[in-house]
């Protein structure tokens, strides 16, 4: 098949992720953003050190982003090419997407060494869910790594839901192994332990939880239990403690229907959870200016990048070391289950 964005040059590194890179890129005078997925099993670590995908399941990455390139909904990041080709001497595999100029929610909390406010929040959160649920019921898919460094802000401050194929697909290759792949800090309890109804692993339920998490997130600039850097820790405390809060000094500034929202999207018995429809009828997003409450944000961010470039957030060390440790292959269900039967 021959790429329509097969030209597409690498003009600057801007992210880095569990399984590659993000570059700016140029094709046909249009600006794009670009992942570079490495598939070498063997030779040096592959691009910043972390262990590529097993190639046998490149295909159905491929293949998973090619179904993407169809998707018609206006919060889902666009996909617009795949293919191989070498970078730096190493089999990579280019995923051509579009460019949201402002990088992420993260990114821009970053720069503003700020949370967002309530109803900005509100204004991510609303977006989401109409991305869940389109992915939930057309493309019948499960995003599962949802969080603020995966949601995407354009100049306008049009927000788009991002890594979805890629994040999809290399779960589904990786748990067939036995293995956890990011942080659990926004992982739903079922997740975690494989605990409950036999499709509850794979249920869309889990996005819902990751939402919820990553409205905390926004609201405080850290998931829930930030704090607790042991791994198996924060597995047991997602998995046997209460549902998640905002921190107590966010707490008491924060509206009913904000914690409302929150109570609704973290119920533990994924049964229970509500959908995305469901969810996007609670007072917090129904009743939220129908105005982009983002646009003036992400404008000032805009002009500001444009004036020093250099400020666009690159993922930190001590986060991909984060995401390194808890991609290691760890049983959590048959571990877990040893411990709790105890």
């Amino acid at each position: 098949r021959a790429s329509s964005f097969g030209d597409v040059e690498l003009v600057k590194k801007i992210g880095r992720g569990t399984y590659g890179e993000v570059w700016s890129g140029v094709s046909k005078g249009k600006q794009v953003a670009v992942k570079l997925l490495s598939l070498s099993p063997l030779g040096p670590r592959p691009l910043h050190g972390l262990q590529p995908p097993e190639t046998e399941h490149t295909s159905e990455v491929a293949a998973e982003i090619r179904i993407l390139q169809r998707c018609s909904c206006e919060h889902i990041v666009g996909y617009f090419d795949t293919f191989e080709r070498e970078h730096r001497g190493i089999t990579t595999l280019w995923v051509v997407m579009e460019y949201c100029e402002l990088g992420s929610v993260l990114d821009m909390m970053r720069r503003a060494d700020a949370p967002l406010a309530e109803e900005q929040t509100a204004h991510v959160c609303s977006a989401v869910l109409k991305a869940l649920h389109f992915m939930h019921t057309e493309l019948k898919a499960i995003h599962r790594d949802v969080k603020a460094a995966n949601v995407l802000v354009k100049v306008d401050g049009q927000v788009r839901l991002g890594d979805l194929g890629v994040a999809a697909q290399m779960h589904s290759t990786m748990s067939k192994r036995g293995t956890m792949i990011g942080t659990p800090n926004w992982m739903a309890p079922e997740a975690l332990t494989g605990v409950g109804p036999s499709s509850a692993l794979y249920s869309f339920k889990v996005d819902i939880w990751g939402l919820g998490i990553t409205a905390i997130e926004c609201a405080q600039m850290a998931p829930p239990y930030a704090e607790i850097k042991e791994l198996f820790k924060l597995i047991m405390q997602v998995v046997t403690g209460p549902p998640p809060k905002l921190r107590a000094d966010v707490a008491t500034t924060s509206s009913a229907e904000f914690v409302s929202f929150l109570g609704q999207a973290l119920i533990k018995d994924p049964t229970d959870r509500p959908t995305a429809a469901e969810l996007a009828q609670q007072p917090f997003i129904a009743t939220s200016p129908r105005t982009n409450i983002l646009e003036a944000l992400a404008r000032q961010q805009a002009r500001s990048l444009r004036a020093h470039p250099e400020s666009f957030c690159e993922l930190a060390d001590e986060e991909l070391t984060s995401q390194i440790a808890a991609s290691l292959d760890i049983n959590i269900a048959s571990t877990l289950g040893s411990t709790l039967a105890v």
